[in-house]
C-alpha cells in the first residue's frame, strides 16, 4: 500500500518527502557535528601564556609607490627593521629606506615570492613572520578585478602557519616613531582570541582587548557574560605588561560598528599613536567549510582598511585536518 502511494504520489510533489527532507535532515546532522568537533578541538587547546617568538616583517613589492612605501614605513613601526622582496625584473628604487633590507626575487608573480617567503619561514629560528602588504582602501571587488594577485597572496598567507598578514594603507602621513597601541577583538578567553592576544603583546605594544557584549538586556537579565571573568583570570597569570580589557555594549548583535567605532574615537584622541588591530581568525583549509564559519573578521578587516594610518593583522588558529 505504501509502495502504491509513493508510486502515484510521487509526481505530485511527494519527492519533497522522500528525497528532500531526509537531505536536509542529514545535512543539519552533518553540521552539528563538525560544529562540534571544531568546538572540541578549539576546546583541546588551552590558552596560553607564553609569547611568541616573532620573526622580521616582510614586505612583498610589486613596485616602488606610495603603497610599497607605506607597507615599508608600517613594517618598520612593528618590528623595528624590515625585508622588502623586489622582483628581479624591476628596478630597485634609487634610495632604499633606513632600515630597509632589499632582496631580489628571481621571477614574477606570486609562486616565486611565496617560495621566497616559505623560505624565510623554514629559516632556523624563524619564529612568527609578520607580512606587511602594500595595500589600498577598496573594496572586495574592485579588489578582485583590478588588484587579483594580492586577492591570491592574501590567501595563500592565510592558510600558511606561522605567518601573520599585515597591512596599513595610507601610512605615509603617520608617526613611525611613538607611542603603539594594539586592539585585539575578543568574543572570548580561548586559544583562538589568546594566540592574537599573544601576537600583540610581543610586539611590544600597549595592548587593549575589546570585547563586544550583544543583546544587553538578556546578558542583563538572565545570563552574566562570563568573559570579563575568564579574562582577568587569564591575565592574573602572565609576568610583564597585561593587556586591558575593554567592554563595549551593542544593543543588536552588530559586533563590527562597536569596534570600528572605539577604535576610530581613540585614534581621534591620541593621534601621534601607531595603531595596530590584531585580528583572531579561526582557518580550516578545506574550502567546503567556509561557510559554516561567520566572516566576523573578514568585515571588520574590510572596514578597518577603510580607515587611514590603522593597521590591521591577521592571526590564525588553524584547524586540523583529522577531525
Amino acid at each position: 500500500m505504501d509502495a502504491v502511494i509513493i508510486a502515484t504520489k510521487t509526481p505530485h510533489g511527494a519527492w519533497v518527502v522522500i528525497v528532500l527532507v531526509p537531505a536536509l535532515v542529514g545535512g543539519m546532522m552533518a553540521i552539528h557535528r563538525y560544529y562540534r568537533r571544531v568546538h572540541e578541538q578549539v576546546a583541546s587547546m588551552p590558552p596560553g601564556t607564553e609569547l611568541p617568538r616573532l620573526g622580521p616583517a616582510v614586505v612583498p613589492v610589486r613596485r616602488w609607490d606610495r603603497a610599497a612605501l607605506d607597507a615599508v614605513a608600517y613594517a618598520k613601526a612593528l618590528r623595528g627593521t624590515a625585508i622588502a622582496l623586489l622582483p628581479s625584473d624591476v628596478a630597485p628604487p634609487s634610495e632604499v629606506p633606513a632600515a630597509c633590507e632589499l632582496r631580489t626575487v628571481a621571477g614574477r608573480g606570486i609562486d616565486p615570492l611565496l617560495r621566497e617567503i616559505d623560505a624565510i619561514r623554514h629559516a632556523p629560528d624563524a619564529g612568527v613572520l609578520t607580512i606587511v602588504l602594500p595595500d589600498e582602501p577598496l573594496p572586495l571587488a574592485a579588489q578582485v578585478v583590478l588588484r587579483p594577485a594580492l586577492v591570491r597572496l592574501k590567501l595563500e598567507l592565510l592558510w600558511r602557519r606561522n605567518v601573520v598578514a599585515a597591512s596599513c594603507p595610507r601610512f605615509g602621513d603617520m608617526p613611525v616613531e611613538g607611542p603603539r597601541v594594539a586592539f585585539v577583538p575578543i568574543a572570548g578567553v580561548d586559544a583562538v582570541n589568546v594566540a592574537a592576544l599573544g601576537y600583540a603583546r610581543a610586539l611590544g605594544h600597549e595592548v587593549v582587548a575589546i570585547h563586544v557584549v550583544t543583546d544587553v538586556e538578556h546578558v542583563a537579565h538572565d545570563e552574566p557574560d562570563e568573559v570579563p571573568d575568564e579574562f582577568r583570570r587569564w591575565a592574573a597569570e602572565l609576568d610583564g605588561r597585561r593587556p586591558r580589557l575593554v567592554v563595549v555594549e551593542s544593543p543588536y548583535r552588530a559586533v563590527v560598528p562597536p569596534v570600528l567605532a572605539y577604535v576610530m574615537q581613540w585614534r581621534t584622541r591620541h593621534p601621534r599613536h601607531v595603531c595596530t588591530v590584531v585580528i583572531p581568525e579561526l582557518v580550516d583549509r578545506r574550502l567546503w567549510t567556509a561557510w559554516l564559519h561567520n566572516h566576523r573578521a573578514f568585515w571588520l578587516k574590510t572596514a578597518l582598511l577603510r580607515q587611514p594610518g590603522i593597521g590591521v593583522a591577521d592571526v590564525t588558529l588553524h584547524l586540523r585536518d583529522t577531525y
